[in-house]
């Protein structure tokens, strides 16, 4: 409810300070796409990340402090396959 009310509340409004709208849309896992583990998890976004940054040393920083890192994931431009400079890391523990 509160997700639905958020994505109602700010989808088309401009970003602070500039001219660009909000574009927000549900996510989810694609179609018939199963977690071998099937409990829940918790995931954050991380931003500003250095462009040599991929998925194992995102998910390994985390991991190190972290004992609930299940993994992460740094998108990548489909054209140029460079580092977008952002990703996601999943927790299982939503504590940490």
């Amino acid at each position: 409810a509160a997700a639905e009310r958020i994505l109602q509340t700010y989808n088309a409004t401009f970003m602070p300070q500039t001219e660009q709208p909000f574009r927000l849309n549900w996510a989810c896992s694609g179609l018939g796409e199963r977690r071998p583990d099937a409990s829940p998890e918790h995931s954050i976004f991380v931003g500003d990340l250095a462009p040599d940054v991929n998925d194992y040393l995102l998910q390994e920083t985390f991991r190190s402090c972290y004992t609930s890192v299940k993994g992460a994931k740094v998108v990548m431009d489909s054209n140029t396959g460079r580092s977008k400079g952002y990703g996601f890391v999943r927790f299982g523990d939503e504590n940490e």
